[in-house]
């Protein structure tokens, strides 16, 4: 993908958003977003963002690079992963290319899982059953099938192609062919920078807020379960979704399902600066509020229920899901 395509398909004011930059209407001056600025000596004109001060004149890719602190060839490439043109990380590149060569992708379904899998690989999180029963059945963003000969939870979203797998039995994968022992394996482009789960296959095409007010956002497949754990008395309020690393900003396409809603998040304290970067493009694009959360131990959400399953109800209040 050239940098023409990515500007064709990317606005400068989208890509403001994914920065967490809230940019005026065309014409009016404002302070610079990258320095100290005390008279304001910058404006918007169409697809171009001009600073005064110095004559700098910079386009989409141009903004993009000025606000991460890159070069503009690196912000092609982050710009890049972002639309699905290919992963920005060199590794990830290289395990997607050697999934393609292995014979047994996509997975083979499993239709109905029993309880009894269904409690498999909940005691391979130390979380309930009904957990997965609920990503199931509710959202539908959760499914079962065998990877590699080994069985599987995948986790899907209805706008994202694609899917992340773990074990049911929670072990990592075997290497296979030229990829490595691993925890997690991934079949689609852009996963990454997608929140899984923020437009679950099984909810009906109506406006999201009017199904779920609140959305409850957290990093990883089982923080994902956990979240629909945290939420299973709240089945009509709160929506789960999961970025499924915190390497990546938010998609540009993603973040107008978050315009209007009520958002928390339940971060990782390791992940600090990603979650205040998540805050800040969620609180961009419009979202009625926005709640970040660092959780305290320095645990993950799966490990905090784990650790305090009592004081499930404080946490609930600490995110303002109820």
């Amino acid at each position: 993908m050239t940098a023409e395509e990515i500007k064709s398909k990317l606005s400068l004011r989208s890509v403001a958003a994914l920065c967490g930059i809230d940019l005026p209407r065309d014409g009016q001056k404002f302070r610079s977003p990258f320095r100290p600025d005390q008279n304001p000596s910058c404006a918007i004109k169409g697809e171009i963002f001009t600073d005064w001060s110095g004559n700098e004149h910079l386009d989409t890719i141009g903004f993009f690079a000025a606000a991460k602190g890159i070069s503009n060839a690196e912000a092609i490439r982050a710009l890049r992963g972002h639309l699905g043109g290919r992963s920005v990380a060199a590794g990830a590149v290289k395990v997607a290319k050697a999934l393609k060569k292995l014979p047994v992708i996509p997975p083979i379904p499993i239709a109905n899982p029993t309880k009894k899998l269904l409690e498999r690989a909940a005691a391979s999180r130390r979380l309930t059953w009904e957990a997965f029963e609920a990503a199931r059945t509710v959202f539908k963003t959760l499914t079962f099938g065998t990877l590699f000969e080994q069985t599987c939870w995948f986790l899907q979203d209805a706008s994202q192609i694609g899917w992340e797998a773990r074990r049911c039995d929670g072990k990592p994968f075997d290497p296979v062919g030229n990829i490595g022992e691993r925890k997690s394996h991934s079949k689609g482009q852009g996963l990454k920078s997608w929140p899984m789960g923020i437009n679950p296959p099984g909810f009906p095409k109506a406006p999201l807020d009017k199904l779920k007010p609140r959305i409850l956002l957290v990093e990883g497949g089982p923080d994902y379960i956990a979240a629909c754990q945290l939420i299973l008395d709240l089945p009509n309020l709160v929506l789960p979704c999961a970025m499924l690393g915190k390497s990546a900003d938010i998609s540009p396409s993603a973040l107008p399902l978050f315009r209007g809603r009520h958002v928390s998040i339940a971060g990782h304290p390791d992940a600090e600066a990603r979650v205040v970067e998540w805050a800040k493009q969620i609180k961009s694009t419009g979202a009625a509020s926005v709640h970040p959360v660092l959780l305290d131990c320095n645990m993950d959400l799966n490990d905090w229920l784990q650790c305090h399953p009592a004081r499930a109800g404080e946490l609930r209040d600490l995110l303002k899901l109820t």
